[in-house]
């Protein structure tokens, strides 16, 4: 920034001096003609005198033996005090050319001269300090500066027009063409070497939401990379999900649906079939893609105010990524709010399949192979999305019966799955077995659980307060869960509370800090001596998940009551 200021001002500085030394050059040769029309003048006086009076001396002022004769001498004083008094007299008689207008007397040249050159030592004085503190990386100022970069300047004047250029490692280059390179300022003995970073090209701006989808989806399918592929290629669509929590949306729903009919209208070569374990068995090509709620001035903790789409197709005879398609959408008629499944699971922590999905579709370019985790679990995965399916129907037997296949599966080891088996369990009203699943999703989550992803449980808080919003038997079954599995594992347990954005940000931090205190409570009166191994932090706003600031269904993970292993 400070570099950019004084490039500025160097260049203002200079041009003045450029111009100022114009302005004398164009003063010098106006006063150059007055006076070539003030010797032509006098040359004319001198003609009438000579005629008038003199026709027979005709030259004889400039003979050269009129400086040894006393009467030349005498003779040329006469001639010349006889020429003014004609120069008076006949002052109207000239012709009008070799008369000078009353605004075109000469001015006296040693003040003009004297102005000229103090001007254009200031000028250029004033540059080439500026130009040190350019050159040089140092501020006039007695503390040292760590600019990384330095640019010189020079002025280029050519015969006909002055230019001011700027001089790069050597070469000019035009000053209209506004562009410097920049060159590291050599770092000192001992210091780091601080290369200048190359800015990241500027993103566009966010589009209209259905815009955005179909321009990410026709630049994915338009650059499909389907080189050995058969004529008919068998597209199957791995549910969308949300880039942060990994759940299912009714965004992401229609968005699928959408691409859907895209597909069978302008791309006939592609045969959309169900995502299942039967279909994946065929190895086809494979749809994913992420929804991702982003800050659009890259603040970590700022709310989202735009969304990114991400889509990428996979082929699963290789294992490779063939195509990638990205836009960003305003947050417009978008609704974030999680499908059923998805609402009411209890846990929230990074699980491996899902962060196998993310990466390779976010992660990757074209050519780049699948995340190893996606693939090991895919057949699994298809099996759960058909079990996510019964339970968003509200099918619980059919749901229960495809967990638990699936969880008898190869890559079956997924928090989706323990989820479902509680969730199944809870609402066919087999409490028992409901407990006994929650058990293994809290033991799943605290073996997985790291300070970057903890275990996260959604307990709903009435506003405001650190009280929950409901005092029935689940609540009551989740802390009893987590302080046996904690007390069995003699693990030391942090306890950090979340909350949404709304509001002020000392009243978050309060709140959350009294939430995570009331679970610390809660889990002592539940095991005898774990209240020693456990410590309590609030958060308040400033670890946001989702961070859309909504408060609702769709953020809830942002009011969260996290679970970290300390010991």
């Amino acid at each position: 920034m400070k570099t950019s200021l004084a490039l500025r001002a160097l260049g203002s500085f200079r041009l003045v001096a450029v111009q100022v030394t114009a302005q004398a050059r164009q003063e010098s040769e106006r006063v150059h003609q007055l006076r070539v029309t003030a010797w032509l003048r006098e040359q004319a006086i001198f003609a009438i005198v000579k005629e008038r009076h003199h026709p027979n001396d005709i030259g004889s002022v400039a003979h050269a033996d009129c400086q040894r004769s006393s009467t030349c001498q005498q003779n040329d004083r006469l001639f010349r005090t006889e020429q003014a008094q004609v120069a008076t007299a006949h002052h109207t008689d000239f012709p009008a050319k070799l008369r000078l207008p009353p605004d075109q007397e000469i001015p006296p040249m040693l003040p003009a001269k004297i102005a000229a050159i103090v001007m254009g030592a200031i000028a250029l004085g004033m540059g080439a300090l500026v130009g040190s503190v350019v050159t040089t990386g140092k501020s006039m100022h007695s503390r040292d500066t760590s600019e990384p970069r330095f640019v010189t300047a020079a002025l280029s004047e050519s015969e006909s027009t002055q230019s001011l250029t700027m001089r790069t490692e050597g070469r000019l280059a035009p000053a209209h063409s506004r562009i410097v390179q920049a060159t590291p300022t050599p770092a000192a003995p001992g210091a780091a070497a601080n290369p200048p970073q190359a800015a990241p090209p500027s993103l566009p701006p966010p589009i209209a939401f259905q815009d955005a989808l179909l321009k990410a989806a026709n630049d994915l399918f338009s650059k499909a990379n389907l080189e050995g592929a058969p004529q008919k290629v068998v597209l199957v669509i791995d549910p969308l999900i949300d880039g942060v929590t990994g759940g299912q949306t009714v965004a992401t729903q229609g968005m699928e649906r959408r691409i859907t009919e895209l597909v069978k209208k302008d791309y006939p070569r592609f045969e959309v079939t169900r995502f299942n374990s039967a279909s994946v068995a065929k190895d086809p090509v494979v749809l994913i893609g992420t929804f991702t709620a982003i800050n659009m001035s890259g603040a970590a903790a700022g709310l989202r105010d735009a969304y990114r789409i991400c889509l990428a197709l996979a082929d699963l005879r290789n294992k490779k990524i063939i195509s990638k398609g990205f836009a960003r959408a305003t947050t417009d008629g978008i609704n974030p709010t999680p499908v059923a499944f998805f609402k009411d699971s209890p846990v929230f922590v990074k699980d491996p399949v899902i962060d196998g999905y993310i990466r390779s579709c976010q992660g990757t370019k074209a050519g780049d192979p699948l995340q190893q985790a996606y693939v090991d679990r895919i057949q699994a995965s298809a099996l759960v999305n058909d079990a996510i399916d019964a339970y968003n129907g509200h099918k619980y037997k059919e749901s229960l019966a495809l967990y638990e296949n699936a969880s008898k599966m190869t890559g079956g080891d997924q928090l989706r799955v323990l989820n479902g088996i509680y969730l199944a369990n809870w609402h066919l009203n087999r409490y028992a077995s409901a407990e006994e699943a929650f058990g293994k999703v809290v033991d799943y989550g605290l073996k997985i659980a790291d300070p970057k992803q903890p275990l996260a449980i959604k307990f709903l808080f009435r506003k405001n307060a650190s009280r929950f919003d409901r005092q029935d038997t689940e609540y009551a079954m989740w802390l009893r869960q987590v302080a046996q599995h904690t007390a069995k594992a003699s693990a030391c347990l942090e306890i950090v509370g979340h909350t949404s954005p709304t509001g002020p940000a000392k009243l978050n931090d309060r709140l959350s800090e009294m939430r995570a205190e009331y679970v610390r409570d809660r889990l002592g009166q539940q095991s005898k001596g774990l209240d020693q191994r456990l410590i309590t932090r609030g958060a308040g706003s400033r670890e946001l998940i989702v961070g859309t600031g909504r408060d609702d269904a769709s953020d809830a993970l942002d009011r969260r009551v996290e679970f970290r292993t300390a010991c």
